[in-house]
């Protein structure tokens, strides 16, 4: 017998509350349309027939699977089942429950758990059907054992499943679910932008059920967003947090859940999840874990962000290999959370609601004070270990390293400080000096070394580095003592006859006295290039000469600072220090600037931004940005270009906010003179947009904005050629700016995935995009106004 959607309707709740299903829609789901569509694609696909969708407890996977539910039942001729199973004993007869959702009988009145399976798959065998099992973990062990068998017999049969953890069968496709997307960190975008983040929204649509007529507002933007980030996006303790504002301003209740996560509960009128507690929710996935699990993750709690597997390993006393075991259980259990680095390496992490539970496990267990000190002493070897590989090719991996290691970085020199180990407080925050002044982070690394200096350090080689990092530190911040922290560093250097260290400490002597005392720069750069030399530090080397480029620059010896930077640029790439060139190429193109070539200074300064983009250098990428807006502008007398101008001052700004300073020396026009200009030249409102709009930016795409190859104005009689793609190419340019991807753009022309792969690796290599996100803004300039007949054209061209 065929069932038909209409005959299923009043059987898609078995095992559980009937009403729970059709709850879902009285309010949308928010944040989940990518999602939505690719498990509409892979059931309604060919190759995917066993789907588990699993994820953290309160995530919304049963929300979302019954969406999916209700989009795709109506493809399946013979019936589409949604059977809850939340209430189902682990020892029942998954066969038998999936044959009485079908509508077909057990057997003949015998109950023998065998019975319903040869029955289950007659029936099914010749049926196109979908069933929907939600909260699966309760029959894992059964569904394990019968669903292969079953989907081999039975090919027009496929199961979607909702489940804590996935079943671990061949042929199983599984889909993560991870929380809402969250605010950023930083400078906030326009209110109607941050109304659009899913936590934000899910957060707003609960908080006007509790306190009708709530709204965001610039207000209380910041506090809305610093509650989403710590609930960690997870759509039940947002609904849990929004209850609360019948009681509790936004601000009120950030400060109580910090001393009372308990306020994290509610009833059936807040949530349609069975979990009406974050605490109990978390509580019932442990209660799911070996021994061992639990042990490993109550211990993997005194991780305050992200870790390794080497980190896990060194910290928690796992046995040498189980920890690999271990976290791939927790992960499948989605207790822990995995996320792949920009490197292509994988980190874990806790939510912060299974981190306060398993914390609290760990403190009772006696065993914080030892972790403690083993988590201490750990990070003190991750930092002195990474430090050499600041130079050279991994150093943009080595700061995201420690970026993501931050918080057990702090933890870690807290732990040293507040029992007066000023020996390991001074190796740390010394150790950390390159990172300090790469992710912008100055004022933290002088208030560390400022701690640790104030402590006894009984070793005359790390009070020297200690002191020559606070003094370098003090040179970017402008403080009065940085001078002299650096001479005594360099007497102390000297004494101990430490070449290498002098060189450096002479280096920054020169950089401070460029700044304050011009003639005696000169005699220092020159010292430090001799010691740098003889030490045999090519790295110190070839930074030493890039900064006396620099300094010539300022004087105005352009032929100087040409060769100088040049000398040092091919040390850098010889050395494969990408960074190291990238200072290099900032200086060149301010020397092509000054010799009025513009065009080999954009060039310059694009290659600096992309160098410094990998190497994670935040105030060096922000400057680079300051001068290509400055070089922008200069190019061209457009709109464009200064619209672009603003947008990318905008993004240095940002960048500047977020980490409290600007580099001292300015190698083109004041950036508050460049937006005085661009208000003048695009009117105040046009001026403010788009500088709002480059303030918003993250970092990768501001850096994208940048590298995006801009139309170059030559005369309209010198034109030959104003297109550089060819019909076809410029159709899947368009394509790919509409946002498509290769396969949706072959099936729109009718042509071969592999084809227009093709296509896009020419058009990519004609404008000299690096991505695709490069030719998408490309495409966009393009349909902006084109030039009147006789004017000025525009060839395409980088800038």
């Amino acid at each position: 017998m065929s069932h038909s959607a209409a005959q299923v309707a009043g059987r898609q709740d078995l095992a559980g509350p009937p009403a729970v299903a059709s709850l879902y829609a009285l309010s949308p789901l928010v944040g989940r349309a990518a999602e939505v569509a690719v498990l509409r694609d892979l059931i309604l696909g060919p190759s995917v027939r066993l789907l588990t969708v699993t994820g953290p407890v309160g995530v919304g996977k049963s929300r979302l699977a019954a969406a999916v539910f209700g989009q795709v039942r109506s493809a399946f001729p013979d019936g589409a089942y949604h059977i809850d199973l939340a209430a189902t004993d682990a020892g029942s007869d998954l066969a038998e429950i999936l044959l009485r959702a079908a509508g077909a009988a057990a057997s003949d009145g015998t109950s023998a758990e065998h019975a319903a399976r040869p029955r289950l798959a007659e029936y099914l065998a010749a049926r196109e059907c979908l069933f929907l099992l939600d909260h699966g973990e309760h029959v894992a062990c059964t569904a394990t054992e019968l669903l292969p068998v079953l989907l081999a017999s039975c090919p027009g049969v496929r199961v979607l499943l909702a489940s804590h953890e996935p079943l671990r069968v061949y042929g199983e496709h599984v889909l993560r679910l991870t929380p809402l997307d969250v605010p950023r960190d930083g400078p906030q975008p326009h209110l109607a932008e941050l109304e659009k983040v899913a936590s934000v929204e899910l957060f707003l649509q609960r908080a006007r059920s509790a306190r009708p007529g709530f709204g965001l507002s610039d207000r209380n933007r910041g506090e809305v967003s610093e509650l989403c980030r710590k609930l960690d996006g997870l759509p039940l303790a947002i609904e849990l947090a929004a209850r609360r504002l019948k009681l509790y301003s936004i601000g009120r209740l950030l400060s109580e859940l910090d001393d009372e996560p308990g306020l994290l509960c509610g009833d059936t009128t807040d949530t349609l999840s069975r979990h009406h507690s974050m605490r109990t929710a978390v509580e019932w996935s442990c209660a799911r874990l070996s021994q061992a699990e639990r042990l490993f993750l109550r211990r993997a709690a005194i991780f305050r962000g992200e870790f390794e597997l080497s980190d896990a390993e060194k910290v928690t006393g796992a046995a040498s290999g189980s920890h690999h075991d271990l976290v791939e259980g927790l992960v499948d259990k989605s207790l822990l959370m995995v996320s792949e680095r920009t490197d292509g390496e994988l980190a874990f992490s806790m939510l912060a609601t299974t981190r306060s539970y398993a914390l609290a496990e760990l403190r009772g267990s006696g065993q914080l004070a030892d972790l403690e000190r083993v988590h201490a002493a750990h990070l003190l070897d991750v930092a002195t270990g990474l430090e050499p590989r600041f130079s050279g090719r991994g150093r943009g991996r080595v700061i995201a390293r420690l970026g993501l290691a931050h918080e057990d970085l702090r933890a870690a020199f807290r732990y040293f400080a507040d029992r007066g180990d000023g020996a390991r407080a001074t190796a740390l925050a010394a150790s950390l000096r390159p990172f300090w002044v790469a992710a912008g982070l100055l004022r933290e690394g002088a208030g560390w070394l400022e701690e640790a200096l104030s402590m006894d350090v009984h070793s005359p080689g790390l009070l020297a580095k200690a002191l020559a990092a606070s003094g370098e530190i003090g040179c970017w911040l402008g403080h009065p003592a940085a001078a002299g922290q650096l001479e005594r560093a360099l007497a102390m250097y000297r004494e101990h006859g430490d070449q290498r260290g002098a060189g450096r400490c002479l280096h920054r002597l020169g950089v401070l006295a460029g700044d304050r005392e011009p003639p005696a720069a000169r005699p220092l750069f020159d010292k430090a290039i001799s010691a740098l030399r003889e030490a045999g530090d090519t790295t110190g080397h070839a930074a030493a000469l890039t900064d006396l480029a620099e300094f010539c620059v300022t004087l105005g010896d352009l032929a100087e600072a040409r060769r100088l930077a040049e000398l040092s640029a091919r040390t850098s790439l010889q050395l494969d220090d990408g960074y190291g060139a990238a200072c290099a190429y900032r200086v060149l193109a301010a020397v092509a600037h000054g010799e009025g070539d513009d065009e080999q200074a954009a060039e310059f300064s694009r290659k600096a931004i992309r160098l410094l983009h990998a190497s994670g250098d935040l105030p060096s990428l922000a400057a680079n940005l300051e001068m290509l807006a400055a070089l922008l502008v200069h190019r061209g007398k457009k709109g464009g270009f200064w619209a672009a101008s603003a947008r990318l001052l905008g993004a240095a700004h940002s960048i500047y906010d977020r980490i409290g300073y600007r580099p001292m020396r300015l190698l083109t026009a004041p950036p508050e003179q460049l937006l005085e200009r661009a208000r003048i030249r695009l009117g105040e409102h046009a001026c403010e947009s788009n500088w709002t709009a480059g303030r918003a930016l993250p970092v990768t795409e501001a850096v994208a904005e940048a590298l995006t190859p801009r139309p170059r104005l030559v005369d309209s009689h010198d034109a030959v050629s104003v297109e550089p793609l060819t019909p076809r190419e410029f159709e899947i340019a368009d394509l790919v700016a509409r946002g498509l991807t290769n396969r949706e753009i072959a099936r729109r022309l009718g042509i071969a995935e592999w084809t227009a792969v093709n296509h896009l690796r020419k058009i990519m290599r004609k404008l000299e995009c690096p991505s695709r996100v490069h030719v998408a803004n490309w495409v966009a300039l393009r349909r902006s106004p084109g030039p009147q007949p006789g004017a000025r054209v525009a060839v395409a061209a980088s800038w």
